[in-house]
């Protein structure tokens, strides 16, 4: 009886022992996931975050003497020659300190009436080179992109209007300014002109023109 007994007190003891084990396991398997899961749940916030927001664009009017203004991003500088050519009513280059490339504009003396014949006499290959139809103020004006400049040009009686965009780097940069530019080219009296030339603009109404990327750099 004896014997016996001492048998299964032995038993009962390995059960026990590997009751606590699988206790002491599962404890420590709770605690091991637990961490894991504090570990990952910052990760998930990340997505939250918000982005910078970008700084608005100012812009500025420029009203020149031979009768017309347009507006340009205050990241470009403005500037026109003192002594102009004889067939020459403006010219004005706007340039960026940040991108290279530059904005032209000019308007001078012409013979030449009809756009058509313009593209004919500076040799502008249509079946090769898309020209396309557009406004410049209230101007018929044509624009295409030749080795990697852009030209709108329009012809108002015998004035030639050019806007002319080289973009050495940065092209998206300089076609936002480009649109803005030729959105909102407008005539005005040279005579009422009573402004600054630089001067604060609100073109928050002016519709910039659509323009197609790929024909800015070849």
């Amino acid at each position: 009886m004896i014997y016996y007994n001492y048998n299964m007190s032995s038993r009962n003891l390995v059960i026990f022992i590997i009751i606590g084990l699988a206790v002491a396991g599962w404890a420590i398997f709770k605690t091991i996931s637990g961490r894991s899961s504090k570990l990952i749940s910052p990760t998930g916030n990340l997505s939250k975050q918000s982005s910078p927001t970008a700084l608005p664009i100012r812009y500025f009017t420029y009203n020149d003497p031979a009768g017309f203004k347009f507006s340009y991003p205050d990241t470009l500088t403005a500037t026109s020659p003192s002594t102009l050519r004889d067939d020459f009513y403006s010219q004005i280059e706007l340039k960026s300190q940040k991108y290279q490339g530059a904005i032209t504009i000019v308007a001078k003396n012409t013979n030449v009436t009809d756009l058509n014949q313009w593209l004919i006499n500076n040799k502008i290959e249509t079946k090769t080179i898309s020209v396309r139809d557009l406004k410049l103020a209230d101007l018929n004006a044509k624009q295409f992109a030749n080795n990697g400049k852009t030209t709108t040009v329009a012809l108002d009686q015998g004035v030639e209007f050019t806007v002319l965009l080289s973009a050495t780097n940065n092209p998206a940069y300089w076609i936002t300014a480009y649109n803005k530019i030729l959105g909102s080219f407008a005539f005005v009296d040279p005579v009422s002109q009573n402004q600054d030339q630089n001067s604060a603009a609100d073109t928050s109404g002016s519709d910039a023109v659509e323009y197609e990327g790929e024909e800015v750099i070849e």
